[in-house]
C-alpha cells in the first residue's frame, strides 16, 4: 500500500499512525472476521492489488484515536480478559478474529468504535457491525469455551457537537454510546461465517472481471431524494432539502403557494422546481480501497454530496 500526506499532517503524527498500522497483523490466518464482512469482489481486489492500493494518512486518524483509546480503556477493564488474536479453522481455511474486550463476569463482548455522527444514524455499517460481534462471539465459544451472552458496540464520535445535541436530544446521540446489538443463534451465526469462507474461496480463482458485482448494500446506495428550490436560487428552500417522494414535494410547494398568495396581493408569484437527488453508490465513489481496480467503479467525475 502507498500513502499519500494532501493534508500535510505533522510527521511525528504520521510517523505513530503509520506505526500503528505496520504492527497490524492477522497472523498465519487467510481470512479475519473483518475482512469476511466485504464482498468477495473487494476481498480479492484488496489482496491482488495491495501494494498498488494509494490511501492518505487522513484516513487512518479515527482508527488512530480509537487504538489509543481502546489502549487506556484496557488499564481499568476491571474483570475484562484479554486473549489477543484468536484463530479458527472453518473448512480447512484458517479465520482469526480479534475483540477489543471481553468481560467475564458478564460474558460481554463488545468492540470499539471512533466514527462519525453521520455514519452511526445513516446504518450503513449496522450489519457489518452485528456479523463481525457475533461471528467473534462464535470464535471464543468454539475455540476458547467461553459463554458470551452478550455483544455490544460502543461508539466515540469524532464530530460530536453539543449545539446539535440540544436541539434534537432525542436523534442526535451522547458523545459516547454503547449500543447493545441483537445476539444470533450460534449455529446460524456459525453457518453464515462457513458461507462467507465458502464463497471467499470459490470466487478466488476467477478474474477480476469476473468477480460478482457489490450488492447495493455493499455499495451503501443512498436512496433517491428531492429538494425545492425558488426558480434561479442554488440553494434549497428552507424546509425543502429532502422529501422521499415527488408527491411530497409537490405539496410543499402547494403549501409554499398559499404562503405566498396570503403574503404578497400584489406581482408575479414565485415559481419553485423540484430536482431529483439520485441514488449512488456512496462507498464506490468515495470509501472503497480497490474502485480503481474494479470494473463496476463509477466515474469518479459523478457528483453526490458526500456525508462522512
Amino acid at each position: 500500500m502507498e500513502y499519500t500526506n494532501k493534508f500535510n499532517i505533522p510527521e511525528p503524527i504520521v510517523k505513530a499512525i503509520m506505526a500503528r498500522e505496520s504492527k497490524y497483523s492477522k497472523g498465519d490466518a487467510k481470512y479475519s472476521i473483518t475482512e469476511l464482512q466485504n464482498p468477495p469482489r473487494i476481498i480479492h481486489l484488496k489482496k491482488r492489488h495491495s501494494k498498488e492500493i494509494v490511501r492518505d494518512i487522513s484516513e487512518f486518524i479515527k482508527s488512530w484515536k480509537g487504538s489509543l483509546m481502546h489502549a487506556d480503556i484496557e488499564k481499568h477493564e476491571a474483570g475484562h480478559v484479554v486473549t489477543g488474536r484468536v484463530f479458527i479453522e472453518i473448512g480447512g481455511v484458517k479465520v482469526s478474529g480479534h475483540p477489543d474486550s471481553y468481560d467475564a463476569n458478564e460474558e460481554h463482548l463488545s468492540d470499539y468504535k471512533e466514527t462519525s455522527v453521520y455514519s452511526y444514524t445513516s446504518g450503513n455499517k449496522d450489519q457489518d457491525y452485528a456479523f463481525q460481534t457475533n461471528e467473534y462471539a462464535v470464535i471464543y465459544r468454539e475455540v476458547l469455551n467461553f459463554g458470551v451472552k452478550k455483544v455490544s458496540i460502543t461508539f466515540s464520535f469524532s464530530d460530536w457537537k453539543l449545539s446539535d445535541y440540544l436541539k434534537n436530544p432525542d436523534k442526535y446521540p451522547p458523545p459516547i454510546l454503547t449500543l447493545e446489538l441483537d445476539l444470533w443463534d450460534h449455529e446460524k451465526a456459525k453457518e453464515l461465517l462457513e458461507s462467507k469462507v465458502f464463497q471467499a474461496e470459490m470466487y478466488e480463482s476467477y478474474s477480476n472481471d469476473e468477480l460478482p458485482e457489490c450488492s447495493d448494500a455493499d455499495k451503501w446506495m443512498s436512496a433517491p431524494f428531492f429538494k425545492v428550490f425558488k426558480e434561479g436560487n442554488k440553494t434549497a428552500v428552507a424546509g425543502g432539502s429532502r422529501f422521499a417522494s415527488r408527491e411530497e414535494a409537490e405539496q410543499f410547494i402547494a403549501d409554499l403557494m398559499q404562503k405566498d398568495a396570503e403574503k404578497t396581493k400584489k406581482g408575479p408569484a414565485p415559481i419553485y422546481r423540484i430536482d431529483e437527488i439520485k441514488s449512488v453508490p456512496k462507498r464506490c465513489l468515495h470509501w472503497c480501497d480497490v474502485r480503481d481496480f474494479c470494473c463496476y467503479a463509477p466515474p469518479k467525475t459523478d457528483l453526490v454530496e458526500v456525508e462522512d
